[in-house]
């Protein structure tokens, strides 16, 4: 098929607005004059653009902002939570430990589980006022990040023993 009915199928089938939009995104040329993929580009650049060098870089900065927000509400909250169950020790690995059984009765669990919901909580506030766009997006991030963190301190931990479990034993011949 030519460009020119390409150009008019295209044309009759989008709306009213898509076709002004059109005009104006080629304006001075006249649509009759664009090429089809002229048109098609013109329009999907609009719609959804390419994201520039600069928007990258400004996500990964709002990302490594989150994250140290994130971390210092966590340390904040997690030192207050030690001094108020009077925890002879501050645990640097908080945000990371899960190995703490789970009991009401433990103070340390108690101190990571009550940390854990107060830092959710607020980081999503404070990325509110922070970002004011996309406040889900960037928590969601945050929260993928720190799990990623955590599950690949405990897989580090299990195969340090089970280096260990296996230097322990001679293979026999």
């Amino acid at each position: 098929m030519d460009d020119g009915k390409k150009r008019g199928f295209l044309l009759a089938s989008c709306g009213t607005a898509v076709v002004s939009l059109a005009e104006q995104l080629l304006s001075p040329t006249d649509l009759d004059a664009c090429t089809f993929d002229q048109i098609v580009n013109a329009v999907q650049n609009y719609y959804a653009p390419k994201p520039t060098e600069l928007t990258c870089r400004t996500i990964l900065l709002h990302i490594l902002l989150c994250l140290l927000t994130f971390y210092t509400i966590y340390y904040m909250i997690g030192s207050v939570c030690c001094g108020v169950f009077r925890l002879n020790s501050f645990d640097a690995h908080l945000p990371f430990e899960f190995k703490t059984e789970p009991s009401y009765s433990n103070p340390n669990y108690l101190v990571n589980v009550i940390s854990m919901e107060i830092t959710f909580f607020s980081s999503g506030l404070f990325f509110a006022v922070m970002l004011k766009r996309w406040v889900w997006d960037y928590a969601l991030t945050v929260t993928s990040i720190h799990l990623l963190l955590t599950w690949a301190g405990e897989l580090t931990d299990a195969l340090k023993l089970a280096e260990r479990t296996c230097l322990c034993f001679e293979p026999r011949l």
